[in-house]
């Protein structure tokens, strides 16, 4: 079972990189950088998206092995 949620937790991973950048490119964070800031802006935008890409991940992974576990499987 371990193998699957692996797999689960790669995939999930890239698959849902895409739409947590761009909830962080359509809201309006890049206001507390100063202006032509845009590399530096980016940058965040990139670090905010893998970290609530993380966070999604993991707790995917997490009901996923807690569901394993109640079950059996």
């Amino acid at each position: 079972m371990e193998l699957y949620i692996s797999i689960v937790y790669l995939v999930s991973f890239f698959l849902l990189f895409p739409f947590c950048l761009l909830i962080f490119l359509k809201s309006n964070i890049h206001k507390i950088f100063k202006q032509g800031e845009t590399f530096a802006i980016r940058i965040f935008y990139i670090f905010l998206a893998l970290g609530l890409d993380f966070l999604v991940t993991s707790s995917i992974c997490s009901i996923m092995y807690a569901i394993s576990i109640i079950f059996n499987l």
